[in-house]
């Protein structure tokens, strides 16, 4: 997993394809919070045809996020 693509207040988070020919993810959920405080945000990559058409989908944005603030 790696992050790229930082700007202000969004991020791109990638990931590895985990889809081969007998079994396809039908989502993945990434889970993100400021260093330092409790409560976790999450964001979902799901049926966008992930399960019926094994799509290699492997990365998502966060919006939002508050610039100079370090995530983890």
């Amino acid at each position: 997993m790696y992050v790229n693509d930082i700007i202000h207040n969004r991020a791109r988070v990638h990931w590895d394809d985990m889809n081969d020919s007998l079994c396809m993810a039908k989502q993945y959920r990434i889970l993100y919070r400021e260093v330092g405080t409790v409560v976790w945000s999450q964001k979902n990559a799901q049926n966008a045809g992930l399960c019926n058409f094994g799509l290699s989908t492997t990365s998502k944005i966060l919006n939002n996020l508050n610039p100079n603030t370090t995530y983890e």
